[in-house]
């Protein structure tokens, strides 16, 4: 019998509604997950206090999404948490070799799960703990591009401070799907409550990550699944189901031009007009792979809908993006 896990607002929890640990055993081997707080500060690194002082300080879940070098030995990192959104942290001495900086700076890497601490009230605070909150998401070749464009994302469109936490799961969802794990968002672009997930069974990624592929038409919809809930957490929900002018539900034989200031509405004449059919955005709002011309569409249009609000400033993830299908291409 295969294994299912499922992703809620306060993390993983198996078929039977129970909690997981951090690393959950199936059929088909690990699956890395976010659990519960740590019970002990076994493995876990500091600057300063100790075990007493982490037991004063409440435990973050997090993820890092960008870091750079600070100082000789220190690193300024761009992490994005469940209660506090986004916010920099100072990892003090974390590239010091004589401290253990080699193993902090391997854990303070993107794509891990993450307890952490800190402290300070100016506006960068410095970290204090961080604890592996399960095994790393191993993303290789076009994921790896995938999940660095989700993170570039969560950059420029979220403000510091400001708390998302419905958005936190839909981020650790996207990643798993990412990775072969198959856990990420089915249900409506409209729906509001993040427990709605579509669950694979572990069985399903059996074969170890970097021997294994991820489907493009379910990449293509993990992807077009997260920039719409990124948008609607920001506030600026795009409606799959209706025609912005008059209500009516989207017929799935007619096409659509998206209008920033508006919405969809249905185009009578396509000619000189970037559309996208019915069929595709039925297909995206009840959670089907996107390929072929439906992943393109479906693309284009979230590009127009988060263009806005991503200024003429390019994405670096989408240019690594094409340098590398262009030389997958030479090759």
């Amino acid at each position: 019998m295969r294994d299912f896990l499922t992703v809620t607002k306060s993390g993983f929890t198996g078929s039977d509604g129970s909690p997981v640990p951090a690393v959950a055993k199936g059929d088909g081997g690990d699956v890395a997950v976010m659990a519960g707080p740590p019970v002990s500060t076994g493995g876990a690194w500091s600057v300063r206090g100790g075990p007493r002082a982490a037991a004063r300080e409440a435990w973050q879940r997090g993820f890092v999404l960008h870091r750079r070098d600070y100082g000789n030995s220190s690193l300024l990192l761009d992490v994005f948490t469940a209660a506090h959104g986004r916010l920099p942290l100072l990892a003090k001495g974390a590239k010091t070799a004589r401290r253990g900086g080699s193993a902090r700076a391997a854990l303070l890497q993107a794509f891990q799960p993450l307890w952490l601490t800190w402290s300070g009230r100016g506006e960068v605070a410095t970290l204090t703990r961080a604890e592996a909150a399960g095994m790393p998401i191993a993303l290789a070749g076009k994921t790896l591009y995938c999940g660095l464009y989700l993170n570039e994302l969560l950059l420029r469109l979220l403000g510091r401070h400001d708390p998302h936490e419905a958005l936190f799961v839909f981020y650790q969802q996207a990643l798993a799907g990412l990775g072969g794990e198959g856990v990420f968002p089915a249900s409506a672009a409209t729906d509001t409550d993040p427990s709605a997930t579509r669950t694979i069974g572990v069985a399903e990624s059996a074969m170890p990550t970097a021997e294994r592929t991820i489907g493009a038409g379910l990449v293509n919809l993990v992807l077009r699944r997260f920039e719409l809930h990124l948008l609607q957490e920001v506030g600026y929900q795009l409606d799959l189901t209706r025609e912005a002018d008059t209500g009516v539900p989207i017929d799935v034989r007619a096409d659509y031009a998206y209008h920033p200031e508006q919405g969809l509405v249905r185009v009578v004449s396509p000619t000189g007009v970037v559309t996208i059919s019915g069929d595709t955005l039925q297909r995206l709002a009840t959670g089907v792979p996107l390929n072929g011309e439906h992943a393109r569409a479906a693309r284009d249009l979230l590009r127009l809908a988060l263009a806005p609000h991503l200024g003429e400033r390019p994405l670096k993830s989408r240019e690594l993006f094409r340098q590398h299908n262009a030389s997958e291409h030479r090759g």
